[in-house]
């Protein structure tokens, strides 16, 4: 399935970019709630744009190389590409208006389908962590399990 990866992550900023399109000609309805956002990381970073810019850009480029390195992520062939494309996407944002365009109100905060491709690659990857911790922790037919 890696050979997938390239057209999920084209999929994604696609996805996430036509969202935010439709959101901002729509304009404020109770399912959309279009705004620009400075910060970084659902609000918790805060900087110069192109302090930001650069920082997303190294995301980017690390979650491109972390599947050949990391066997926890074996079976989430998914993850890196869904985080390099949600990163790619506001980065895309943010080098083109200054501001990530987010749209989708929660009670808590408001995100785009970029945050959300992230956040899914998050749980991902905790869940092959942990499927990993696991596979190392059963005892194996040799040790008398």
């Amino acid at each position: 399935f890696r050979h997938h990866a390239p057209a999920l992550a084209a999929l994604i900023v696609a996805t996430d970019q036509t969202t935010k399109l439709i959101a901002s000609s729509v304009g404020d309805t109770p399912a959309t709630e279009p705004v620009e956002n400075p910060d970084a990381a659902l609000g918790l970073v805060t900087g110069p744009t192109p302090l930001l810019c650069a920082g997303m850009a190294v995301v980017v480029l690390l979650a491109r190389r972390t599947p050949r390195r990391w066997p926890a992520l074996a079976h989430h062939w998914w993850v890196p590409p869904a985080f390099a494309a949600g990163a790619a996407s506001n980065l895309l944002d943010r080098l083109t208006l200054g501001a990530v365009r987010d749209f989708l109100p929660t009670p808590w905060m408001i995100l785009n389908v970029a945050d959300l491709a992230i956040g899914a690659a998050l749980v991902g990857c905790y869940h092959g962590i942990h499927r990993d911790h696991a596979a190392a922790r059963r005892p194996t037919t040799s040790e008398g399990g």
